[in-house]
């Protein structure tokens, strides 16, 4: 039984959870890099009154510079 598009990105997004759970960076060529990062804790002021929110680890994405060659 041929894999399904969802059967794809579900592999993708547990390979990329583990990679930064690992190494905080994942790199997929032609795609770019996914890597994570902390926030600090920070006052939301657009309510009031006024919150803290607590720290949290973010995933962040930077493109690859290069595109990526289609496939032949």
């Amino acid at each position: 039984m041929p894999a399904t598009d969802a059967d794809v990105l579900r592999a993708f997004a547990d390979a990329l959870r583990e990679g930064l759970a690992r190494d905080h960076a994942v790199s997929v060529d032609g795609l770019g890099t996914f890597h994570r990062e902390h926030e600090p804790s920070r006052f939301d002021d657009s309510v009031v009154p006024p919150r803290l929110l607590p720290p949290r680890e973010v995933v962040r994405f930077v493109p690859d510079p290069r595109p990526a060659e289609p496939p032949r």
